[in-house]
């Protein structure tokens, strides 16, 4: 099944978003706001400098960008393609569409052309397929997690 591509669809990626880098949370205050109108949103990757639900010490960083992301997934349609940085999304953004990596890249429909999109780091070899997968399980991130006491590993 494709998503059918709107017309005033806003594409972001690559911000980075973190305490010296808040543009991210500028742009999405101004959806908010409605200074700045879509109906549909998609988010190419990297939105965070850092983000993975596995990391409390990344949600709590973020966790005002988290929230106006599902606040707003709740008025308009938020596609989020999972980069390099951020990935394993889901839980935290129970009513946003998220494309894992290796579902990428993820076909929507426009009027009668199939657009392909992706974050772009899945095409580059397969050293880096291996480490995307070992960084990206769910065990090691857990245990990382586990072991983070006071966050020194986050930070």
């Amino acid at each position: 099944m494709f998503l059918s591509l709107k017309n005033n669809a806003i594409f972001v990626a690559d911000s980075h978003f973190n305490e010296k880098n808040q543009q991210f949370l500028i742009f999405l205050e101004n959806i908010k706001s409605k200074k700045i109108e879509t109906s549909q949103l998609f988010l190419m990757g990297d939105m965070f400098d850092f983000l993975s639900c596995e990391s409390k010490y990344f949600i709590l960083k973020n966790k005002q960008a988290i929230n106006l992301l599902n606040e707003l997934s709740k008025t308009i349609e938020i596609v989020y393609l999972e980069g390099n940085h951020d990935y394993n999304l889901q839980k935290l953004f129970s009513n946003i569409k998220v494309i894992k990596r290796e579902n990428q890249p993820f076909k929507v429909k426009y009027e009668d052309k199939t657009i392909s999109l992706s974050h772009g780091d899945n095409f580059i070899n397969w050293h880096y397929d291996l480490y995307c997968t070992v960084i990206r399980n769910k065990l090691f991130l857990t245990i990382m997690n586990f072991i983070d006491f006071n966050y020194i590993i986050s930070k």
